[in-house]
């Protein structure tokens, strides 16, 4: 019973901050968690713990203040705790203030790079430091792509300027990722990568597809490549899903969640369509692209694109991955999410979508399948 509670508890807690979190939702339960919010400190401290530890309090905070949700400060007296808009606020300064000391690590690192003639292809949050355009994301480390040898060679350039690398983490060759560097004054990590994702990401979107969408941004003298809108999004959704082995457990990150429906919610519609596109190539992809968006809609109130249809079998399982993720739903199997993307791979209208998209046969779409969750399936 004692582990049933805890279950509920975290349960409820993780509704409550998606609720918090929502892009849209219906006037009623916007009034109804107005009251709830605004009658009791109870769900505050609950918020508290748990943006911080899903690392969403400055999301949280922006979306409470964008929807009108902060408690109000009262206006005569004082008091003797500070109010819950004012807590958050302080989280979202401090998240600022890392973005601002990023951020001229970042432009360092750049111009280092650049001396060295190399133009580093900015991936995950270090895209939006560069381009100070998501104020709410909070990142830990900063992420440089140099596709295959351009990496060695930035590498050993920021180790010769005083970065060291972490010895604890020896370089393998099939890594996508060298070894973590630090410095003192770096207020993170830095990793470069050689490839955008792990061998099991890069199946869905290549590196190089990454880098001939990239685009030049220039920013006080110093030049970096970004992707392009669609590309940013779709390498979240499989770094999230697949680079950290999320699938194979059927669970789903909050944080990579809420990132991913924030950001699809700005794309116009050329970029969805590109977006939609690039998930096309395997029945893996698009079943991937359809649950994080059936997962975004519920949970987030990511507004419907009726333009790409979600499968009836997404949205079940959409439920159960959330409900997983929560606790909800004790695994049967130590790897239950093997099962379900199995499933969603052989969907025979998903498989007829990536035969007609890419000109592949439905046996052939059918195949890559298994094929593409193997090595994964047989490490583990």
């Amino acid at each position: 019973m004692r582990t049933d509670n805890l279950h509920t508890g975290r349960a409820n807690a993780s509704a409550l901050l998606r609720k918090c979190l929502r892009l849209s939702d219906t006037v009623d339960a916007t009034v109804a968690l107005r009251n709830l919010l605004w009658t009791s400190r109870d769900p505050w401290e609950t918020l508290y713990e748990l943006s911080a530890q899903t690392r969403l309090a400055p999301a949280l905070y922006w979306r409470l203040k964008e929807r009108g949700l902060l408690p109000p400060v009262p206006r005569f007296g004082q008091t003797q705790t500070a109010m819950p808009g004012e807590i958050l606020e302080g989280m979202f300064a401090t998240n600022q203030e890392r973005h601002a000391n990023l951020g001229a690590d970042l432009l360092e690192i750049v111009s280092l790079l650049n001396s060295y003639n190399l133009q580093p292809i900015l991936i995950k949050g270090a895209r939006h430091l560069w381009l100070e355009d998501v104020p709410w994301r909070s990142l830990r480390d900063l992420d440089l792509l140099l596709p295959g040898k351009q990496a060695e060679t930035a590498q050993a350039a920021l180790i010769n300027s005083g970065y060291l690398p972490d010895k604890a983490q020896r370089d393998r060759p099939n890594r996508h990722h060298l070894a973590p560097l630090f410095r003192d004054d770096l207020a993170g990590w830095l990793e470069i990568h050689r490839r955008a994702g792990n061998p099991y990401a890069e199946q869905f979107c290549p590196t190089s597809h990454l880098v001939a969408g990239s685009r030049p941004v220039t920013k006080d003298g110093c030049t970096a490549l970004i992707l392009a809108e669609h590309h940013h999004v779709w390498h979240g959704v499989l770094h999230h899903h697949f680079g950290h082995s999320g699938f194979a457990r059927g669970h789903l990150e909050l944080k990579g969640l809420f990132e991913f429906a924030a950001l699809f919610a700005t794309l116009a519609d050329e970029e969805r369509a590109a977006l939609l596109s690039d998930a096309s190539q395997t029945a893996l992809g698009l079943a991937t692209l359809e649950l994080w968006l059936a997962l975004a809609e519920t949970e987030y109130g990511l507004a419907p694109d009726h333009k790409i249809t979600i499968s009836h079998d997404a949205r079940q399982f959409a439920e159960t991955w959330i409900a997983r993720s929560d606790g909800q739903i004790p695994n049967s199997v130590k790897y239950p999410g093997y099962r379900d993307m199995m499933a969603m791979g052989w969907n025979m209208r998903r498989c007829s979508r990536v035969k007609e998209h890419t000109g592949s046969s439905l046996f052939g779409t059918a195949l890559a399948v298994p094929a593409m969750l193997a090595p994964k399936l047989i490490r583990n």
